[in-house]
């Protein structure tokens, strides 16, 4: 959300902001072809992607949030052609005078979680930068999403990593242990992907000594929930052998911090 400037200098600054921050990553320009069999990453040099504007200004204000979440809902249900491109969309709602949001649509082949905090960033620094007629104080990208892909093709192919694979190949192979929770109901042989998150505050004391219990044990805070549910899970079945998978940034390599690209891995 943008506010403080006309809506003039608003869509400039946005349309500046755009161009440069899809130039920055490759990523945001890459789309995914077949190439005899192979499946190729193909990246631009330099990609035109629409930034599209609405102007909301003229309906009433009542009105408005509703007809930002239906402008929103269409952009988020009309499909990516993968082998085409561009694999991500933008556009500006004006809301009032002095006020604009930007909605952003990315598929996942590009992007994971931690790639929009630092698109967001990006964007940030630039439209600020563009308001203050500065160039952009961005940190400088040394890697590519391309150059992680080359890192982890040449590592699946190490002798370690083979071993690894093995292993996992062995460990998880079909059919897995079905977690038998008490329910209140009689569970249905349909599988149904329906979920829910549920959140809870934990009082200052109590996430003071998590907190430290955690740094004597040389783990992190997440670590020690996930084996107090582990905990929860064994004592409410009786499992032994429970499988849960949980997913990690995979940016190992500090080079990666500031990368748009999708790293994340289920674990």
């Amino acid at each position: 959300m943008w506010r403080g400037c006309s809506a003039t200098l608003m869509w400039r600054c946005c349309a500046l902001v755009w161009h440069l921050v899809v130039q920055r990553h490759e990523a945001l320009r890459t789309r995914f072809t077949f190439l005899h069999g192979q499946l190729q990453q193909v990246i631009a040099s330099t990609m035109a992607i629409p930034l599209e504007v609405h102007d909301l200004r003229a309906v009433p204000v009542a009105a408005r949030e509703d007809a930002a979440q239906r402008l929103l809902h269409a952009a988020h249900q009309r499909p990516f052609d993968l082998s085409q491109g561009p694999l991500l969309r933008a556009c500006v709602l004006y809301m009032d005078p002095h006020e604009a949001q930007l909605l952003l649509v990315m598929h996942h082949i590009i992007s994971d979680g931690w790639s929009l905090g630092v698109l967001l960033r990006d964007l940030a620094v630039a439209y600020d930068a563009c308001q203050a007629g500065v160039p952009a104080a961005w940190p400088v990208l040394p890697i590519q999403y391309a150059d992680v892909v080359a890192w982890q093709q040449a590592s699946v192919s190490h002798p370690t990593m083979q071993a690894q694979l093995a292993y996992w190949r062995t460990q998880l192979q079909p059919p897995l242990p079905v977690l038998a929770l008490p329910t209140d109901f009689p569970r249905g042989t349909a599988v149904q992907v329906r979920t829910a998150r549920h959140t809870r505050t934990l009082p200052p004391a109590l996430w003071a000594e998590l907190s430290q219990r955690s740094r004597q044990e040389g783990v992190t805070p997440f670590m020690t929930c996930l084996a107090a549910l582990l905990v929860l899970i064994h004592a409410a079945t009786g499992a032994e052998d429970v499988c849960l998978a949980t997913l990690v940034a995979n940016r190992t390599h500090p080079e990666t911090e500031h990368l748009v690209g999708l790293l994340v891995q289920t674990v």
